[in-house]
């Protein structure tokens, strides 16, 4: 049975991207290099194949990474070890340290694929516990050295998704909530008769209020 996906590691994975993806190295250097990746050889191994064997035995071996993707199923819990790992594909139940390490993950969408591991290990946590993030290193480390892409791929991809359509909607969300607040502190005001202007609580409420439109801060 050929090479395939599933036998990539998320760190060979981002090792194969950076390769593809470099335009100053011909095909034949890059096809030597996936054959490296791929069948873990160090420089020593790989100099000593025969041109022939290269060509009729491992060539073939790394045709899956121009012809197939990744899986695209994606699972809702994985194994490493003994330790089952669950991922969380609602966006808005993440914790605010959760989403404070990923907006800083996946700023920059050229990033994301050197990222990977680390935007998986804020949102797949251990079974049955939650959110810890100094456990955050520790788990990008396991899952990039342990992860199958095939595993790895369709989870971070859906995610991001959910993600870009999670930032875009957040300006709107923060208006809407505000406006709320106003008016929840309205009604705190009109239900025990506190005046409006003055000293205390109720000349917060009258106070410059900040309102977010179109991502930017105004005061009222």
């Amino acid at each position: 049975m050929g090479k395939n996906w599933s036998g990539i590691k998320i760190y060979q994975y981002q090792k194969i991207d950076k390769l593809i993806t470099d335009k100053e190295i011909d095909l034949f250097e890059k096809q030597i290099r996936l054959v490296q990746i791929v069948f873990k050889l160090n420089n020593k191994q790989i100099d000593e194949i025969p041109v022939t064997d290269f060509n009729e035995r491992f060539i073939p071996e790394i045709d899956f990474i121009f012809t197939t993707k990744p899986n695209n199923k994606i699972p809702i819990y994985f194994e490493i070890g003994k330790i089952k790992y669950v991922f969380e594909p609602r966006v808005d139940n993440l914790t605010a340290g959760q989403y404070i390490e990923l907006s800083t993950l996946c700023k920059d969408q050229n990033k994301i694929i050197d990222n990977l591991h680390f935007i998986l290990s804020v949102i797949c946590l251990p079974e049955k516990t939650k959110y810890d993030s100094e456990t955050v290193i520790d788990r990008s480390n396991l899952f990039q050295k342990e992860l199958s892409i095939s595993i790895a791929y369709p989870i971070a991809l859906f995610f991001y998704q959910l993600y870009l359509n999670l930032i875009k909607n957040i300006p709107q969300f923060l208006t809407t909530e505000m406006k709320n607040l106003n008016k929840a502190l309205e009604m705190v005001i009109i239900t025990n008769g506190l005046p409006k202007n003055g000293d205390g609580i109720a000349s917060l409420t009258h106070s410059p209020v900040a309102t977010l439109t179109n991502g930017n801060i105004s005061q009222n």
